[in-house]
């Protein structure tokens, strides 16, 4: 029975990753697209991806026999590369806020080659709030807020995505399961401000933390009269899970 419970969520998976690469939205940063390359020379084996998701994501429900392997393409990627293959599973986090929980059903994506999470995060919603300026780069707003970012994504957290999740929601208030699209990313950041002088140069302030990004898109932030913002990016330091710093995306 439960060998047919996963057949199941399989093809599940397929219409739902379809659906995420058919109607995307504009604005989102994540693309997926599925693709029948599972023998790519070097690509990691779906047992593999999801013993690595299974140790960062914050839950056991990630199974190889439903992972879909997928081409996917990140516009807002904070250091690493922003495309390649990789395996995309769907599940549900057990996240917490001050006094409820919830059930938020997301996507993992563990990269391909290096077998890392690339990032955890939700569908579209169908309330997907436009820009009314042009869209910006948000890994060029984070450059111009002094944000360091690796190019390498962590092989370890001490905290887990459901972790890191639910302290956003902690934090403000916002629930994960009401957001247009929530992204949270595993990442190496290093504060470029304050910078110290050595030997004649500038160089960042402190060393590369990791940290968890979390990216709130599609939604309506800082409004004004003369306009509003639609994304938010925020730094969770891992471990503690601090909130340290974010920026608003036009």
């Amino acid at each position: 029975m439960r060998a047919l419970t996963r057949f199941a969520g399989v093809l599940v998976l397929l219409a739902a990753s379809t659906c995420l690469a058919a109607a995307e939205q504009p604005g989102s940063p994540i693309s997926i697209e599925i693709t029948s390359r599972v023998g790519t020379r070097g690509m990691i084996s779906a047992d593999s991806a999801a013993a690595s998701a299974r140790a960062i994501v914050g839950t056991h429900r990630l199974y190889p026999e439903e992972a879909t392997p997928v081409r996917y393409t990140d516009r807002a990627s904070f250091g690493p590369a922003d495309e390649g293959i990789g395996w995309l599973m769907r599940t549900r986090l057990p996240v917490t806020g001050d006094s409820t929980s919830a059930y938020l059903t997301a996507n993992v994506l563990v990269d391909g080659m290096s077998g890392r999470v690339r990032a955890v995060f939700t569908d579209p919603g169908n309330d997907w709030v436009l820009p009314v300026w042009p869209l910006a780069d948000a890994d060029e707003v984070a450059g111009l807020h002094g944000w360091g970012m690796g190019t390498e994504i962590p092989a370890a957290m001490r905290s887990s995505a459901v972790e890191a999740i639910s302290a956003c929601w902690k934090q403000f208030d916002i629930d994960p399961t009401r957001t247009a699209q929530l992204i949270a990313r595993p990442r190496w950041i290093s504060p470029e401000f304050p910078a110290q002088e050595v030997d004649g140069k500038s160089v960042a302030g402190r060393d590369a933390e990791r940290v968890w990004l979390i990216q709130l898109c599609g939604m309506k932030f800082h409004a004004t009269e003369a306009g509003y913002d639609t994304g938010w990016v925020m730094q969770f330091l891992d471990g503690s899970l601090e909130f340290v710093r974010g920026f608003y995306v036009p």
